[in-house]
């Protein structure tokens, strides 16, 4: 079963911010995602939470077939394993530490489960400026 990570382009938009603005680069091979984050502050849609509004974003899509119940998991990170549902699969986690954090996906369909792991320790996180 195809289970995998694919970096989203800088055209889009997510949570109302356009990708460009919050990464670049981005590139997934290999277990690994490397490319640089850009430091955002003021992002009001990613969290009503005052203190995850600034930050650096990565923002990717799960490529899995359609039919598979699909999870992700920022390992390290403070939301725990969410569920994605078959029409939005795109993910904007915040990333505080690309050595201790990483990303487990896993797809499961009629009894087969398939999981990938993804190192973040090739991003760049840019610093606040100023």
């Amino acid at each position: 079963m195809p289970l995998s990570i694919a970096p989203d382009d800088g055209e889009g938009d997510a949570y109302g911010k356009s990708i460009s603005e919050l990464q670049t680069g981005i590139v997934v091979s290999d277990g690994a995602i490397s490319g640089t984050l850009h430091y955002v502050e003021n992002y009001t849609n990613f969290s009503s939470a005052i203190d995850e509004q600034e930050g650096n974003y990565l923002v990717v899509t799960v490529e899995a077939d359609p039919d598979a119940t699909v999870k992700f998991h920022l390992v390290g990170g403070s939301k725990g394993e969410i569920t994605l549902t078959p029409d939005d699969r795109q993910v904007v986690c915040r990333i505080r530490d690309k050595n201790s954090q990483s990303i487990r996906i896993t797809a499961e369909k009629s009894g087969k489960r398939n999981v990938k792991n993804y190192s973040l320790t090739g991003l760049t996180l840019e610093a606040k400026a100023g």
